[in-house]
């Protein structure tokens, strides 16, 4: 997809003398073989694991703890309570 790209940034560093490029292509050339393999085999090679994450929605924000969420949401009610508005404040802020 990108290969192009990174071939050419990849021959910049390696002009500019980084000590790194040749493992770079390294990697490349590994990641272009293990296409041939599933994504879990991959992350079982690699010990990847997959992370279920729960995510809190209040308004525009997605939080990953539900006491941040009710505490932004407890905030805003004191700030409108003490600003005078009674309604709750649409995702646009008007």
């Amino acid at each position: 997809m990108y290969r192009a790209e990174i071939a050419r940034a990849l021959n910049a560093a390696e002009n500019e003398g980084w000590p790194s490029s040749q493992r770079w292509k390294e990697a490349a050339v590994e990641s272009q073989t293990a296409q041939d393999e599933s994504p879990n085999d991959v992350m079982v090679r690699y010990g990847i694991t997959r992370v279920t994450v729960d995510y809190f929605h209040y308004r525009n924000f997605r939080y990953t703890n539900a006491q941040d969420a009710i505490t932004q949401a407890r905030l805003e009610e004191d700030f409108r309570a003490r600003s005078g508005e009674n309604a709750y404040c649409t995702d646009s802020g008007k």
